[in-house]
């Protein structure tokens, strides 16, 4: 069929050809043809690609997303940005095909939640079936069940790059099914950080690692990961500098190279590669984590597990951090607070801060959390 609409084409456009009489006859048919040979084959192309998304448009939405969008476009993220995608999707997929585009072992505990009951999930619809109004009910089904507004736009923004990926490979043709889906307008809780007194009461009974890395994102506005993934050999508390990676690590600093993100160890990338001044206050506090008999080499973590891995900051929010912040009537506590405090109490206590802290934190013994068998 397609092929008889091109034969015919061709004799009509062949017919519509016009000859210079004043040049050899054999040069013009040749130019002709070679004229004639690239607008058939640019309309081959053309009616291929429409074709073809056609075809590809019958794919299902989990297929789509376990064979292209997974593997293609989220795996080379960062394990944050992969994590994002993965905590979204589980709006549009079931717990099920959620594991298979991650390739997560149904035998990893709390790998991926349960399904949420009456949920419109995309598995079996065909990505040439999805419309606005089933990209709405989702967002509105989020928004019913007390999912914040920010939620609901970050589910939106992932379909809406789901889509504009399947079109650009030619899995998809037609308008971007999330165009016309609107959203209620967001309001921003406002930052909240931590007083001079909460944060005291904080350290005063946190134990280790909790109450160290809280110190430390408290005074160095370091990220939750880069403190976890801090290496001995990153931190140089002495007065004299020392080589590091063919440069030097300048005296009293700390070396900002690597993170741990929810179990995955790698490099920050180029914009949070720094070096940072090491407060006073805390090097009292790593020499002494430094006395450890074991996990002080300089490929250690400085915050290590019983295994030596890097600790989690996710198992230390729920189990250590959730916990201070319900005995102190806190329980918006995060790691993202400590953050903000060091610059809401440096500006108001200046140097001054330092010297409050110190009375709470007891930099003359451990911390009675740190296991006894690696100091």
């Amino acid at each position: 069929m397609a092929t008889d609409r091109m034969y015919a084409r061709a004799i009509g456009l062949f017919s519509e050809l016009e000859f210079n009489h004043s040049e050899p006859a054999a040069l013009q048919i040749a130019g002709s043809r070679s004229a004639l040979s690239r607008i058939l084959d640019a309309e081959s192309r053309e009616e291929k690609t429409s074709v073809d998304a056609s075809v590809h448009a019958r794919m299902t939405v989990a297929e789509y997303i376990e064979s292209s969008f997974v593997p293609e476009y989220i795996a080379p993220k960062t394990s944050t940005g992969r994590m994002h995608f993965q905590s979204i999707l589980k709006f549009v997929l079931t717990p099920g095909a959620v594991r298979r585009a991650f390739g997560i072992d149904a035998q990893t505990p709390k790998s991926v939640a349960d399904p949420f009951p009456n949920w419109p999930y995309m598995d079996s619809t065909a990505l040439r079936d999805v419309t606005p109004d089933l990209v709405a009910q989702v967002i509105s089904e989020a928004l019913d069940r007390g999912y914040s507004v920010q939620t609901a736009t970050h589910i939106r923004n992932v379909i809406r790059t789901m889509f504009a990926r399947a079109a650009e490979k030619h899995l998809f043709s037609g308008e971007n099914p999330t165009v016309a889906v609107t959203l209620p307008r967001m309001v921003r809780k406002p930052a909240r950080q931590l007083t001079l007194d909460q944060l005291q009461r904080i350290l005063q009974i946190a134990q280790y690692p909790e109450r160290e890395v809280a110190l430390m994102a408290t005074l160095t506005r370091m990220n939750v990961a880069e403190i976890c993934g801090l290496q001995w050999k990153h931190v140089n508390a002495s007065d004299l500098r020392r080589p590091l990676d063919g440069d030097w690590l300048e005296a009293r600093t700390i070396a900002v190279r690597m993170q741990s993100c929810r179990g995955e160890f790698g490099p920050v990338i180029a914009k949070r590669r720094r070096d940072l001044r090491l407060p006073d206050l805390l090097i009292p506090v790593l020499s002494l984590l430094r006395t450890r008999t074991r996990f002080s080499a300089s490929d250690d973590f400085v915050f290590a597990s019983r295994s030596g891995s890097p600790v989690n900051q996710d198992n230390l929010a729920m189990r250590k951090l959730k916990v201070i912040g319900e005995a102190l009537d806190l329980p918006w506590l995060s790691w993202h607070a400590f953050r903000r405090t060091h610059e809401h109490l440096f500006a108001q206590l200046g140097r001054q801060l330092h010297t409050e802290l110190r009375s709470s934190i007891l930099v003359d013994r451990p911390s009675p959390g740190i296991p006894l068998s690696t100091i």
